[in-house]
């Protein structure tokens, strides 16, 4: 799979940058990881990605970072694929869940 064809929501790249700063060492690995992310399509939150967002966190109750990386997900015709337990009922594929435009 080509790195370009993937989407990354920034909101992705912060939970991940947090994430990995609680790690030993955590900084150094976390510059070669969001290196790494930032191969594929950044995904900037803009309004309208925002509004929709809001729409999705209202009516599925997600937490916000949830919604803007499902609001991305179906602005960019993508398929998501997540470990994130938010997404628990939605479409799966063993661990990994492959998250549709529908729950």
């Amino acid at each position: 799979m080509d790195a370009s064809s993937i989407i990354v929501p920034s909101i992705s790249i912060y939970e991940v940058f947090k994430r990995l700063l609680r790690e030993p060492n955590g900084e150094e690995a976390t510059l070669h990881i969001v290196a790494s992310m930032q191969r594929g399509r950044v995904a900037n939150l803009d309004a309208e990605l925002a509004l929709d967002a809001g729409k999705i966190s209202f009516e599925t109750k997600l937490p916000m970072a949830d919604s803007v990386i499902l609001a991305t997900a179906h602005a960019y015709e993508a398929t998501l694929w997540t470990q994130e337990a938010d997404f628990e009922g939605w479409q799966t594929l063993g661990t990994w869940r492959s998250v549709e435009n529908s729950p």
